[in-house]
């Protein structure tokens, strides 16, 4: 078992120092765990990891040393119960022990790894649901986090000799508690974990954790911050600007894994387990070769012992520089496909991209040349003072290079960036401004951290820099931006982008703008895997129709899909909802309607989305029956004795397929009350819209829609089999025979540009149609129980130029109770309580309708 190489003494026999630095740890712990919970930082897990972690550190400090690693264990399995339940945590720790005793079998090498091999084959099986297994969607994470790696480090470090394998040293290394709130998590060698326990000054050890777990803290705000007010999709990329925007962003947003890296590294310390900083100022590297060393310093450890040196000394004799640069590139090369087959065991499917190839292809080659310069090259000199502008420069050459190779590797096609690269034609005031800020904080930053250290060797400066200080002083930042107090005195701008990290909040923005690079997917723990809930909404890439869902028809036409007339779907079979889903011989979620109006009513018509819809809901719990309902009973006046809301949602409908289905059938039914819905994800969610339209060739009957559709290319769009930007392309494959088509990142992006003047004309085309047939047009603004009501109605000003009346029930759901008002945790859809807070919402608002035209009416 692991001994203390250095025993230290009870805290009732130390120094009033030392007491002060554990009792500081202690209350330093304290407030991380509060703004964890404040903030509600990363997964769900972290706080009680936390909180464990807090607990567990107190109890080590007053241990023997000899019950310190199994109190990890033990604190661990804790965890995994807590966090799991029993069911699943029983699983996870049952497939982890037999993983475990098939390293430790008493056989050869050789048959221990077929062995694993073979039980690494029925895993796989089960991860793509070849077989049932009996444990969670949301276990395996976890499970594939704590195995897909350490397996091969632990037989490969026991086999050898070097390092003893204990009972309680193998748990608390495949079993780390950490681990648990982590879907991503550093590759820790075992040789390297086991050596590292206690071994320098254990107070040193604890501060540094506490330390580098404040920076985590720290990384993953600043990545909120950037995710939610700065990031952008590649379909928004049309200047220079945009497109500096965009790849700067993207390529911080890795502060997440750098964040989650720190925190399951400083956790570790907490414990004894001296490990080295897992990111280490790799924003500021000065070249390649030194950005491979800086970033993800445990992957770069993995590579070197596992395939470098054993590639290298295979072929050293074909000497250094070759046998180097082949090494490396083979160390690339296993790069690749190991981040795929992580991708495998945290996703299910094992990915094998062309821009992920050239990504890693090219940084590897980058990587080769600055290793051969060194080693061509003499060391360079630090200077002895002042600053090096040379460091600068090449940082600042270095992160520019990075940030265009990673944006590479986060959009869905080659074809897409390349299309997406031709914004830098259009140079823009935003894009020189940020360009020239982004350059110059990056070399100036550089130049002052690899400044000579007697460049900051004032007291002031040396406190400063103390574990302590530095931790601290992160601490209470972060307190203090969460204060209304401190929000309160600056300017309005800074008060929205600190209320925006407050708390990861369920918006639309977030929902449509989705971060497709390779961390990001990743990091989605356990819900990346559920089965989705929320209906074709919650995935906006796929118009194809949902799996096991007969409710939906295709449609070749401008409505483009529709609900299948009298369904009468019970929970079972095709439909495996919660709630009963019916529809009439209209298509229409509602009762049976003829078309002739009957004497003495009132006919309200609502267009819309999922909401309207009532996705989650019952057929009797949906606000168009409980608003007919209360009308009915309360609301009679004049010549109209019944009212009659009829239901025209369809999940995902934007203004302009409302427009259509009105258009196609609405006004058969003689409405005297028109509304139609927009969401707060309308601007965002159109432009997909109107490029399947494209796509699908659909024959456009609006002569001003069509006119915007030939204008922008999108009429008659490429569907060949080889995807190629740029239309002057196109017509040169053509000539070669090729048959090209367009990539689906510039038909986005062509989608996006007619996208408002689109959904404009489709609002002014609206108010134009009620008005010829003498129906009251409503826009109703209404939305899915967001944690973050939209604050904003998209097309306002096109609204009002129409004429239009607007009923806002954006912020209808009361804050407190939004959590309550929703399905579930993955589907945000109003339940049938929220939809009892949206009927009695609508109905107040429609009263000054009603009364207007019971006012006006003459009989019918």
């Amino acid at each position: 078992m692991l001994t203390p190489a250095a025993e230290i003494a009870p805290p009732n026999s130390s120094t009033r120092r030392a007491l002060f630095g554990y009792f500081l740890a202690i209350a330093q712990l304290t407030l991380i765990i509060g703004v964890v919970a404040h903030y509600r930082i990363d997964s769900p897990a972290l706080n009680p990891v936390l909180t464990l972690a807090g607990i567990g550190f107190i109890l080590r400090i007053i241990a023997p040393a000899a019950y310190r690693v199994p109190a990890f264990v033990i604190l661990s399995f804790c965890g995994i119960f807590l966090i799991f339940g029993l069911r699943d945590g029983a699983w996870l720790i049952a497939v982890g022990m037999l993983l475990i005793g098939v390293c430790r079998l008493p056989v050869s090498l050789f048959y221990r790894v077929l062995v694993l091999i073979f039980c690494g084959a029925l895993l796989a099986l089960l991860r793509v649901e070849y077989g049932y297994s009996p444990w969670s969607y949301a276990l395996w994470p976890v499970l594939a986090s704590m195995f897909m790696f350490r397996p091969m480090l632990y037989v490969r470090a026991t086999s050898s000799g070097r390092v003893d394998a204990g009972e309680w040293d193998t748990l608390a290394y495949f079993f780390m508690l950490p681990n648990l709130a982590f879907s991503l998590f550093p590759v820790i060698d075992y040789q390297a974990f086991r050596q590292s326990y206690s071994s320098k000054n254990e107070r040193e050890i604890y501060q540094r954790g506490v330390l580098w777990i404040s920076r985590g803290i720290v990384h993953l705000l600043l990545y909120r911050l950037i995710y939610a007010n700065f990031i952008n999709d590649p379909t928004e990329v049309v200047t220079l600007g945009d497109l500096v925007q965009f790849m700067v962003c993207t390529f911080l947003l890795y502060l997440r894994v750098s964040g989650q890296f720190h925190i399951a590294v400083g956790v570790l310390h907490l414990f004894g387990f001296s490990l080295p900083e897992t990111n280490r100022l790799y924003l500021l590297s000065s070249g390649f070769t030194d950005m491979w060393r800086r970033m993800n310093i445990y992957w770069t450890d993995f590579m070197t012992k596992v395939v470098f040196y054993p590639t290298y000394f295979r072929i050293k004799r074909i000497g250094p520089a070759l046998a180097t640069s082949i090494s490396t590139g083979v160390v690339f090369l296993v790069t690749w496909l190991l981040h795929s087959y992580q991708w495998f065991w945290l996703r299910g499917d094992f990915p094998l991209r062309l821009q992920d190839g050239l990504f890693w292809g090219v940084l590897g080659a980058l990587v080769i040349r600055g290793v051969l310069r060194e080693m061509n090259s003499e060391p360079a000199r630090k200077s002895s003072s002042g600053w090096n502008w040379s460091v600068g420069i090449r940082a600042a050459a270095t992160f520019s290079v990075i940030c265009f190779l990673w944006s590479l590797w986060s959009v869905p096609s080659l074809a897409g960036w390349a299309w997406m690269l031709s914004a830098a034609l259009k140079v823009d005031e935003k894009g020189i401004v940020l360009l020239s800020i982004t350059l110059a904080t990056v070399t100036l930053l550089s130049m002052w951290v690899h400044a000579p250290s007697t460049q900051h060797e004032s007291r002031l400066m040396r406190i400063s820099l103390l574990p302590p200080v530095r931790s601290t002083v992160s601490i209470l930042v972060v307190i203090m931006a969460a204060l209304p107090a401190v929000r309160g005195i600056v300017p309005p701008a800074v008060a929205s982008v600190l209320k925006s990290v407050q708390a990861e909040k369920l918006n639309p923005r977030n929902n449509v703008v989705q971060s497709r690079g390779y961390y990001e997917q990743l990091n989605a723990i356990g819900a990346a895997d559920e089965p989705e809930e929320g209906g074709s909404e919650r995935k906006i890439e796929s118009w194809s129709l949902p799996k096991n869902d007969c409710r939906w028809q295709l449609q070749q036409n401008l409505l483009m899909w529709g609900l299948a007339p009298s369904l009468d779907l019970p929970r079972q079979g095709c439909w495996t909802q919660r709630a009963k889903f019916s529809t009439n011989s209209w298509g229409m979620r509602d009762k049976e309607y003829a078309t002739a109006k009957p004497p003495d009513t009132m006919r309200v018509e609502i267009f819309g989305a999922s909401q309207v819809m009532g996705e989650g809901t019952t057929d009797a719990g949906t606000f168009e029956q409980l608003v007919e309902q209360r009308l009915n009973s309360e609301a009679a006046c004049g010549s109209y004795r019944h009212f009659q809301v009829m239901n025209f949602g369809v999940d995902a409908y934007t203004v302009i397929q409302q427009l259509a289905l009105l258009d196609d059938r609405g006004f058969n039914f003689s409405p005297d009350v028109v509304i139609f819905t927009v969401r707060g994800i309308e601007r965002l969610w159109t432009p997909y819209y109107i490029s399947e339209v494209a796509r699908h060739h659909i024959e456009i009957p609006y002569q001003p829609l069509k006119v915007l559709f030939q204008k922008e290319g999108l009429e008659n769009v490429d569907q060949g089999t080889v995807a190629i930007p740029f239309e002057s392309w196109r017509k040169a494959a053509r000539r070669f025979g090729l048959e090209p088509s367009m990539p689906a990142a510039e038909l986005n992006a062509r989608a996006a540009r007619i996208s408002d003047d689109a959904t404009d004309w489709a609002w002014g085309r609206f108010a134009q149609l009620s008005a010829a047939h003498g129906a009251t047009p409503i826009v109703l603004a209404l939305d899915v129980v967001w944690d973050e009501a939209p604050e904003q109605i998209p097309y306002s000003a096109a609204i009002q130029a129409a004429g239009l009346p607007v009923i806002n029930l954006f912020n209808v759901y009361p804050e407190a109770q939004r959590s309550a008002l929703r399905v579930s945790a993955l589907d945000v859809h109003a339940n049938e309580a929220g939809h009892h807070v949206i009927a009695d919402a609508l109905y107040q608002k429609l009263l000054p309708v009603i009364a207007a035209k019971c006012a006006d009416a003459t009989p019918h």
